[in-house]
C-alpha cells in the first residue's frame, strides 16, 4: 500500500499503475491510498492525476508537490505546461530550483500530452516541501485583415461584396467580430469553418461570426451587403466592413456604376486612388483604390 499527502484544494481524479488493485482519496484527511495487488520492489511508476478547479481566466494558484508518506527521501521535477492561448507567469519557487525546460523527462511529457506539449518552465527539487505560485492569463489574439472589396451602385441599390482574408496569430478564436456600415443588410456571409453568425447592435452595427472550431492562421470570409436607395444619389460614402480589433486592414476597393451613372472621387481618407488595372480590373468605367 502506498500513501500520499495531497495538497490542499486539489482533488484526485485518476490513479493508474501496473498491478494497482484499488485506490481511495479522503478529502477530510487529504490522504490518497493506493493498494497494489501484490508486493513490488525496485522501481515502480504510479500515475496520479489531481486538479484544482478555477472558474476562468485570469486566475492565480499555488502549486505543491504530492508527498509520499513514510518515504526515506523524495526528489522530483515539475513542469508548467500551457497551450498557446494561455500565458503562465510563475513566482519565485520555494524548495525548488529552475531547470532547463528541454531537460524535463520526455517520456513523462509524452505520456501525459501525446508529445505536443510546450513546457513553459521547469523545476527540480531534492526534498519536500515545495511551493510555487503562478498566475494564468489569456493570450490576446493578433488580427490582420486583407480585403478585396467591390461596390456596385445603381439608381435603386448599393451593394458591397467583400472577400476578407483574416490572419489570426498568437491565440485562436471561436468568434470574429465584423463592424458593418449603417443601413446595410446582410445578403450573404460564408467562409472557412464558419458555423453561423449573429447580427447585434451595441452602439454600432456588428456581426459575430462563429467558427466550428478554434480558428488560427488564415481564414477566408465572403460577405455581401446591400442597401436600397429611394432618393436620387448625389454623393455616396463608400461602405466599409471593419474587423474589430485588427492591427492592420489593407486591400483594394473597386467602384462601379450602372449605365447612365458616372462616379468621381470627391473626398478620400485612408485610401489611394489607382488605375483599375493595378488591381486586376480590365473593364472601363471603374474607380479603384488601395486601402
Amino acid at each position: 500500500t502506498l500513501r500520499f499527502d495531497v495538497p490542499t484544494g486539489a482533488t484526485v481524479t485518476a490513479v493508474s499503475g501496473p498491478g494497482l488493485g484499488t485506490w481511495r482519496f479522503n478529502p477530510a484527511t487529504r490522504q490518497l491510498e493506493a493498494v497494489l495487488e501484490k508486493p513490488v520492489s525496485g522501481s515502480y511508476g504510479l500515475r496520479v492525476v489531481t486538479q484544482v478547479a478555477r472558474e476562468g481566466l485570469p486566475y492565480s494558484a499555488e502549486l505543491r508537490e504530492l508527498t509520499v508518506l513514510d518515504a526515506a527521501s523524495q526528489r522530483g521535477v515539475i513542469a508548467l505546461v500551457a497551450d498557446d492561448g494561455v500565458q503562465v507567469t510563475p513566482g519565485e519557487p520555494k524548495g525548488a530550483a529552475s531547470m532547463y525546460p528541454g531537460d524535463f523527462p520526455a517520456d513523462i511529457l509524452n505520456a501525459e500530452s501525446g508529445g505536443g506539449a510546450d513546457v513553459k518552465r521547469a523545476y527540480r527539487y531534492q526534498n519536500p516541501p515545495v511551493s510555487l505560485t503562478i498566475s494564468a492569463t489569456r493570450v490576446e489574439s493578433e488580427l490582420r485583415a486583407t480585403e478585396d472589396a467591390r461596390v456596385d451602385i445603381t439608381d435603386e441599390r448599393i451593394q458591397l461584396s467583400s472577400r476578407l482574408q483574416v490572419e489570426i496569430a498568437k491565440a485562436g478564436i471561436f468568434t470574429l467580430w465584423l463592424e458593418l456600415p449603417e443601413g446595410f443588410d446582410i445578403d450573404a456571409l460564408s467562409g472557412d469553418d464558419v458555423s453561423h453568425w449573429d447580427e447585434v447592435k451595441e452602439g454600432t452595427r456588428a456581426v459575430a461570426v462563429h467558427f466550428t472550431r478554434q480558428a488560427q492562421g488564415l481564414r477566408n470570409l465572403n460577405v455581401v451587403l446591400s442597401r436600397q436607395e429611394k432618393n436620387r444619389l448625389d454623393e455616396v460614402e463608400m461602405p466599409r466592413i471593419a474587423v474589430r480589433g485588427a492591427l492592420k486592414h489593407t486591400g483594394s476597393l473597386a467602384v462601379s456604376t450602372e449605365r447612365g451613372l458616372r462616379a468621381t472621387t470627391v473626398k478620400r481618407e485612408g485610401a489611394t486612388e489607382v488605375n483599375p488595372r493595378d488591381i486586376g480590373i480590365q473593364q472601363t468605367g471603374y474607380l479603384a483604390f488601395r486601402l
